[in-house]
């Protein structure tokens, strides 16, 4: 997210923060350890959001004309130019979300819609988690403040045969309009980085939070969030384990590929197109020899791991920002999180089916 993260004028710094040993990149401060309050001060995230009406500027007006008006602009374009005055009409049910600090507007909004101010929303953390017990690992703003994230890193773990997988809660929020209130749970596999986001069976790896007026008493009472993350933990450890298990001959790695990723053949041909085989030979590239790959070949696990490697440490994006939101916001049949989505989905029906070990070509 270097590309987008804001330079907040007022602190003369990126408003970005990371752990020393998880920093995403070199921009904004780099920190040993920082509580929720640090996290946001250091983050840029200290800062409120409003709503100011939205009018349109309409026919210049005589001067002798501003007294039959009840909605008048009045405008002075420079200093050696006349105050110029002009009818305004203001647009019924829109506002503008606009940052209290530099008045900078951010989106337009409902008349429904209700601000939640960052310290209000992140302040949960400590609320819902318990004072102590996340470690904050990332906080920072994308855009003008558009949107706000964090991460905390949570105490309990996923350990299976080879593999020590950590538990985060991203927590974003859009100030624009376009998105609402969003805390996701979101395993990473440590050897590399990999975020293995995933809705396993009933639970979710996700809650959402509109901008209404109950928004407030809804994040007061987010103690299903622990629910969550406690089941998702349970079912993704059992889950791995699985996928571990499950051998995957070298003879349909290929067209499993395919389908992980939803590559087009093309119908006159019955090939993949140029860009496709090209995606297609990253993604093995990076299954066969990607970080932590070696003990993984042959297996559901290493296939999971592959694509989940290639969407974000080899596709191109066209900017960090779209990657977060490709990865994590969005899940749709073509962004990061549908695709990682729909590969575990994929390899896990793949269990009545375990192949033999003797099948595996060498």
């Amino acid at each position: 997210m270097a590309a987008n993260i804001e330079f907040n004028k007022r602190t003369n710094r990126h408003s970005f923060v990371s752990k020393k040993e998880l920093a995403w990149h070199k921009l904004g401060t780099i920190v040993e350890a920082m509580t929720s309050e640090e996290a946001i001060v250091l983050g840029g995230l200290d800062f409120e959001v409003g709503l100011e009406p939205i009018y349109t500027v309409g026919q210049r007006l005589d001067v002798n004309e501003v007294k039959n008006f009840d909605n008048v602009i009045k405008n002075r374009p420079n200093k050696l130019s006349k105050v110029e005055y002009y009818e305004r009409t203001t647009i019924p049910n829109k506002y503008a979300t606009v940052r209290l600090d530099n008045h900078f507007p951010l989106g337009v909004v409902g008349g429904r819609y209700t601000p939640i101010q960052n310290k209000e929303a992140f302040n949960f953390f400590d609320s819902a988690i318990g004072e102590g017990h996340a470690q904050y690992e990332t906080a920072g703003v994308l855009g003008n403040g558009e949107t706000v994230f964090i991460t905390a890193k949570l105490p309990n773990y996923i350990q299976i045969p080879q593999e020590h997988i950590d538990n985060y809660l991203l927590f974003t929020m859009a100030h624009d309009g376009t998105g609402s209130v969003m805390v996701i749970f979101t395993p990473i596999r440590v050897v590399c980085n990999n975020t293995l986001s995933l809705a396993i069976g009933r639970a979710t790896n996700r809650v959402i939070i509109r901008h209404t007026k109950s928004a407030k008493e809804k994040l007061e009472n987010l103690d299903k969030v622990l629910g969550m993350t406690n089941t998702l933990k349970d079912n993704m450890n059992n889950s791995f384990k699985i996928l571990q298990d499950i051998i995957i001959p070298d003879n349909i790695i290929e067209d499993l590929m395919i389908d992980c990723l939803g590559l087009k053949v093309l119908e006159d041909k019955g090939v993949l197109s140029t860009k496709s085989d090209n995606i297609l030979q990253e993604a093995i590239n990076y299954y066969q020899f990607g970080f932590g790959q070696k003990d993984f070949q042959n297996t559901a696990w290493g296939i999971l791991n592959g694509v989940t490697g290639y969407l974000q440490n080899i596709k191109s994006f066209r900017s960090d920002e779209n990657m977060f939101n490709s990865m994590f916001l969005k899940n749709g049949s073509t962004d990061g999180a549908g695709i990682r989505q729909k590969t575990f989905d994929l390899l896990i029906k793949m269990k009545p089916k375990i192949y033999s070990l003797s099948n595996v070509s060498n």
